[in-house]
């Protein structure tokens, strides 16, 4: 398990690989400032659940700007 506190997140990607999009997965990227294990990602959800989790973790962070990437 991997433990990144929410308020060190500067910024949240989702992606698709063309098998998970075939099957209606996706993953999500959470990026923080840390130079050492700066990234998690959690692959293979739900593509629902992958954006919703995305777009939750991007609506907390206002201070950052244009942090959802491939913004499905």
């Amino acid at each position: 398990w991997q433990f990144v506190p929410g308020d060190k997140i500067q910024y949240t990607s989702m992606s698709q690989t063309p098998v998970q999009r075939a099957l209606k997965l996706g993953s999500v990227r959470f990026n923080t400032a840390a130079t050492f294990d700066s990234s998690l990602e959690i692959e293979d959800l739900s593509f629902e659940d992958a954006k919703s989790l995305a777009f939750e973790f991007h609506r907390r962070s206002m201070d950052t700007k244009d942090s959802l990437v491939d913004g499905h």
